[in-house]
C-alpha cells in the first residue's frame, strides 16, 4: 500500500463522528494522554483527530505526544495504571469507540498516572 493511501485510510466518518460525540459528551471527564507511534505519520494524524473529537466532547485535559514502544502496537490501546482502580471514563471511552468499529485493546501500565488513561495509537491494523 502506498504511504499516502495508508495515511488517508484510517479516519472516522461523519456518521461515526456524530455517534461518537453523542456517546462521549455525557462521560465524566478525566486526564487523557494520546501517544502516537514515533515515525508513523498516519498514527499521528489519527491521534490528532481523536484529540479533536475528545475536546469537542468536552475534555480539557488532553495531551498528544509521540513515543517509541518495544514490540508492535497495532490499532490502538487504552492503558490505565491499576486493574483495581480503572477510571470509569476509560471503559466508557473504550465502549464508545468500539460502538463505531474502532475496537481498542485494554492494557495495564504502571507508568500511567493514577486516575488517568493513555491512548496509544499504533500502526493501522493490516497496514503490513
Amino acid at each position: 500500500m502506498k504511504v499516502k493511501e495508508r495515511i488517508e485510510k484510517r479516519a472516522i466518518s461523519d456518521a461515526q463522528r456524530t455517534r461518537l460525540l453523542q456517546d462521549l459528551k455525557p462521560i465524566p471527564k478525566g486526564p487523557i494522554k494520546i501517544i502516537a507511534v514515533l515515525g508513523d505519520e498516519e498514527a499521528g494524524k489519527f491521534a490528532r483527530e481523536m484529540a479533536d473529537l475528545l475536546k469537542k466532547a468536552g475534555w480539557i485535559d488532553v495531551h498528544i505526544g509521540r513515543g517509541v514502544f518495544s514490540g508492535g502496537i497495532d490499532g490502538f490501546e487504552i492503558r490505565f495504571r491499576d486493574r483495581e482502580k480503572v477510571p470509569v471514563f476509560a471503559l466508557q471511552i473504550a465502549r464508545a469507540f468500539d460502538s463505531i468499529g474502532f475496537e481498542p485493546t485494554l492494557a495495564l501500565d504502571p507508568s500511567v498516572a493514577e486516575g488517568a488513561m493513555e491512548i496509544i495509537i499504533g500502526l493501522e491494523p493490516d497496514s503490513g
